[in-house]
């Protein structure tokens, strides 16, 4: 309707503004409001206007004087919801959408922008139910699909989002941002190439798309391509230089090839642009940690923490660090994970109530959870339970964080009952998908190691919990409530230092399947070189200066011996900062070989046709390196410790017979060590023996240990059963 003062209608303005003539509209519609300041449909104007112009602020105050005029109208109610939407003002912004619903039921426009307000407040299952009605009034409309797909997404039904997603493209292939969250849908799926593919469109679609760069180079990364992805953040970079993700991104990938020194600098590109990356602490920290520079690296962890508290991640990335390094004490490091657990897992879920029977002598069902389902260390350890397990009395499923399956993840699948794919899998929905499988008996296999599912554990989706194997401390978590190990890890007083009760399986805690592709056991090589040579092929971490001396000494008192360490990321100025470590205590180049890369005929194995004697490290000892070098023939010199991380060597020689091997002061480390080397005779008989010792052993008796540990499960539920378990 015509205003006679002013002139203008209400069809004029929206034609000027559709024709870009914005100042012409705005000046319209304020002569219109200064001569009628309550011509509601005037104000209701300029509010869209400078809604259209981009001045939210004010467009609010306008939209706000037109409600007050016509608190009746739909289109001032809409006008001004939509300035506080473009405000970032999401919760006045969805009342003013949900009155026009009350006002005007059949608007499928006011129910697509309540449902996507109360998306960007994170009330996803509102956001679905909105939308779902929009669609219902008009089920033409991609925009309200896209926000019921992205909502499903958020809400971890990625399958339902995929569906949704395809059905938009088949009528609008041209929709970059389809495509983008399609990617994002997959590789939630674990559907990598898939992802990667959908990122190449929406890259095509939308050529200077830093956003589909980026995704696009970490389904590469998680695809295992990771040259590729350096290529594509590298892409990514020319087009947005100061991007700190993409540096964030961009290190992660050449960190993963023990490319540290780019990583590092890829980091700190990034803090450097932005401070307060908490991501980028995080993952400086994990590259500084695989140096050895854990001081460093705790020092990235807590800034990580300072900047984001709750950061898990971050806060067990510093707690598994804190292990390798020889300044914190148990107590302390009891207490740093006691701290963890206050933050990051009060139980949400407190009810016990299970749908399992408490029945003593019932087949129960056993839940392995560990992103380390893969070629692992921890697969050494895993894959005798996992064969040996009475499947008439229990039954095994595994819930696996693994993104990036292998020929070992294939075989570890072929030996349980049930395998879950977790990845991606929020803590909720996957506690509620283990208390749908009725798992009696749930056990943790990763502690604070990368890509734990503690959080899960907290949820308290099973009655018995315990934590094993792939983690040397405790996890702090009330909600577990055993721990398995043996009397030589963890002797009389170390309960002291666990949240769990402590369970102790005989022999040892822990069964090694020798690798089936080791080579047979070698001469002793000191017969060949005429010097006796020491190795470690433990990771950087555990080589810490109090190491390093030690090692010198021993170096010292045989002046004829060498010494072989070999590490992949012994690279660049890792390997020169080892170098220095050494030559400072008079041993260079000549004495001490720092190995960066394995010959490409050799396999990690064959290294230890090199070595005579193997020098474990402290505070953490080596666990899977122990039992490589015995089974090929090499004896290890271990420091009894003061915690379970170092005391897992002596647990393996103890199984062995090799008690002679374990030294209680450093002294004593040097004199074993040293001794073996100037007796060839003995090395190489125990060399020559070594094999069918442990075949022999405790160590390497799957169905036996299978058995005691299949006991230890059963005293832990029948305390469940008689309602005196520690885990509820």
């Amino acid at each position: 309707m015509p205003n006679h003062d002013t002139g203008y209608t209400a069809r004029q303005v929206l034609s000027m503004l559709r024709g870009n003539q914005i100042k012409e509209a705005l000046a319209l519609c304020e002569r219109a409001v200064q001569v009628n300041p309550d011509d509601g449909p005037a104000w209701t104007l300029l509010a869209y206007a400078f809604g259209v112009s981009g001045q939210p602020l004010k467009a609010i105050a306008c939209g706000e004087r037109a409600v007050r005029l016509h608190p009746d109208s739909t289109d001032a109610h809409m006008n001004l919801g939509n300035a506080l939407f473009q405000a970032d003002r999401f919760q006045q912004a969805a009342q003013c959408f949900q009155r026009v619903t009350e006002l005007v039921p059949a608007s499928a426009a006011a129910w697509l922008m309540l449902a996507k307000t109360k998306g960007q407040t994170g009330l996803f299952q509102e956001t679905e139910r909105h939308a779902r009605k929009a669609l219902e009034l008009d089920a033409q409309s991609h925009e309200a699909r896209f926000v019921l797909a992205n909502s499903l997404l958020s809400q971890d039904r990625p399958d339902e989002a995929v569906r949704i997603y395809r059905e938009i493209l088949a009528t609008s292939p041209g929709a970059a941002e389809v495509h983008y969250c399609l990617g994002g849908a997959l590789h939630r799926q674990g559907k990598f190439a898939d992802a990667v593919a959908c990122y190449t469109e929406a890259i095509r679609l939308q050529p200077g798309s830093v956003f589909a760069y980026n995704a696009k180079g970490q389904a590469q990364h998680a695809q295992g391509k990771t040259r590729e992805a350096i290529e594509t953040y590298q892409s990514a970079l020319k087009l947005a230089p100061r991007e700190a993700a993409l540096y964030t991104h961009l290190g992660n990938a050449l960190a993963s090839q023990g490319r540290l020194d780019e990583a590092t600098a890829s980091y700190r590109e990034a803090l450097k642009l932005r401070p307060d990356l908490a991501q980028a602490h995080n993952n400086l920290g994990n590259v500084l940690h695989a140096q050895g520079l854990v001081d460093d690296a705790e020092r990235s962890y807590d800034e990580a923490l300072r900047l984001k508290p709750d950061f898990t991640e971050a806060h067990s990335n510093l707690l598994f660090c804190m292990n390798y390094n020889p300044r914190h004490t148990p107590a302390a490091l009891f207490e740093a994970h006691l701290a963890w657990a206050a933050l990051h897992a009060q139980s949400p879920r407190r009810d016990t109530a299970y749908a399992v029977r408490p029945e003593p002598d019932r087949r129960l069902r056993l839940g392995y959870v560990s992103p380390d389902f893969r070629t692992h260390p921890v697969a050494y350890f895993i894959s005798p339970l996992l064969q040996h397990h009475d499947r008439n009395r229990f039954e095994v499923i595994c819930y696996a964080e693994v993104s990036k399956p292998d020929e070992t993840t294939a075989r570890l699948r072929a030996l349980s009952d049930g395998w879950r794919s977790t990845c991606g899998m929020s803590a909720d929905k996957m506690a509620e998908t283990i208390r749908s499988d009725a798992i009696d008996i749930l056990v943790d296999l990763a502690g604070h190691t990368s890509n734990n599912r503690l959080p899960v554990f907290a949820h308290r989706p099973s009655p018995v919990q315990v934590s094993y194997l792939g983690y040397p401390n405790t996890t702090g978590l009330d909600a577990i409530g055993y721990r398995l190990t043996d009397n030589t890890a963890d002797p009389s007083g170390s309960e002291r230092f666990y949240t769990e009760k402590l369970v102790y399986v005989a022999e040892c805690f822990a069964c090694y399947a020798p690798p089936a592709d080791a080579s047979d056991v070698s001469p002793l090589p000191a017969r060949d070189s005429g010097a006796v040579t020491f190795g470690s092929l433990n990771n950087l971490s555990k080589l810490n200066e109090a190491v390093v001396r030690l090692w010198c000494e021993v170096l010292r008192v045989v002046p004829s011996a060498r010494l072989l360490i070999c590490r992949r990321t012994l690279k660049g100025r890792v390997k020169e900062r080892f170098q220095r470590l050494f030559a400072d205590r008079g041993h260079g180049p000549e004495r001490v070989e720092l190995l960066g890369a394995i010959p490409s005929e050799m396999n990690h194995l064959s290294l230890y046709h090199r070595i005579d004697i193997g020098l474990d490290t402290f505070p953490w000892n080596g666990h899977t390196t122990t039992c490589e070098s015995l089974w090929m023939g090499v004896p290890v010199v271990t420091l009894y410790g003061d915690r379970h991380a170092g005391r897992i060597c002596a647990s393996v020689l103890k199984a062995v017979g090799l008690e002679r091997l374990i030294a209680r002061d450093p002294g004593e480390y040097v004199r074993i060590a040293t001794g073996f080397a100037n007796d060839l005779d003995e090395l190489e008989r125990l060399r020559a023996g070594m094999r069918d010792r442990l075949r022999a052993s405790a160590l390497c008796d799957g169905a036996g240990f299978t058995r005691r540990l299949e006991q230890a499960y059963r005293e832990m539920w029948g305390e469940w059963c008689l309602g005196t378990t520690v885990s509820t």
